[in-house]
């Protein structure tokens, strides 16, 4: 349920505009401002019975951040079709260049987070933050959850998919704009310190730009030029009878 200023544990949060803790800034809000504050809604388009896209916006004079004072303007799109696609817009109103993070914090119900297995990640370097962010390859084919898990994939393809198959589904994620992926589930005693976590039946998959160690991955905009992340999510079924479009964040 949302509630003012508390962070929603589900759904696709929006992070924005740093990711984690703020750096400079350690009593500011985990995650930056974005997912907590209250988004505008511009406008609402239908096409027939096919689709639904919802347009929302949120601007420097909705969060009055003292922990990131620039002007700003973030154009959401989201659009309920087969697939699901999301699409963040954000423009610099400064006159100077601005630097952030974001991310489109992706929680997905799964039937065991044991079971299933992530896909399109193979041969690619990931920072392991439960070791002390050490940098490490994915070797194997497949990414699997056994245990706490938060890791960052550098350079990561458009596409990657969560296999599950208790479900019989296969959830396809592609994203541009973005550079890295997040593998993330807190595991049972971290989650049980999060209510509402569920960690045993969802996964968190986020696109992200941001920063990963020493390696940059923010993104640095010139005044009144708009950067924009975008990332679209599809179930698929093995059974027609099953297909059904999935929600991403």
């Amino acid at each position: 349920m949302f509630a003012a200023g508390k962070a929603v544990r589900g759904g696709i949060p929006i992070i924005f505009p740093w990711f984690g803790p703020n750096r400079r800034a350690p009593s500011a809000p985990q995650h930056g401002f974005a997912r907590t504050a209250t988004w505008h809604l511009d406008g609402v388009e239908t096409a027939g019975t096919e689709s639904l896209m919802l347009t929302l916006s949120l601007g420097d004079n909705d969060v009055g951040s003292q922990f990131w004072p620039e002007p700003f303007h973030a154009i959401y799109t989201v659009t309920f079709a087969r697939p699901l696609s999301l699409r963040l817009a954000v423009q610099n109103r400064a006159t100077h260049p601005i630097t952030f993070e974001e991310a489109l914090h992706s929680y997905f119900a799964v039937s065991d987070v044991t079971a299933v297995a992530i896909s399109g990640l193979a041969g690619t370097t990931y920072v392991d933050k439960t070791e002390g962010a050490r940098r490490k390859q994915q070797t194997a084919p497949l990414v699997t959850v056994r245990a706490e898990t938060d890791r960052v994939y550098l350079d990561t393809p458009a596409r990657c998919a969560i296999e599950d198959g208790r479900w019989c589904r296969r959830v396809l994620i592609e994203k541009h704009g973005a550079a890295s992926t997040v593998v993330w589930n807190p595991w049972a005693e971290k989650g049980a310190a999060q209510p509402p976590m569920v960690t045993r039946t969802q996964i968190c998959r986020r696109t992200w730009r941001g920063k990963a160690g020493r390696r940059c991955r923010c993104a640095s905009i010139p005044p009144i030029t708009p950067t924009t992340a975008a990332s679209t999510s599809g179930s698929t079924a093995r059974s027609a009878a099953l297909t059904r479009d999935h929600g991403r964040s």
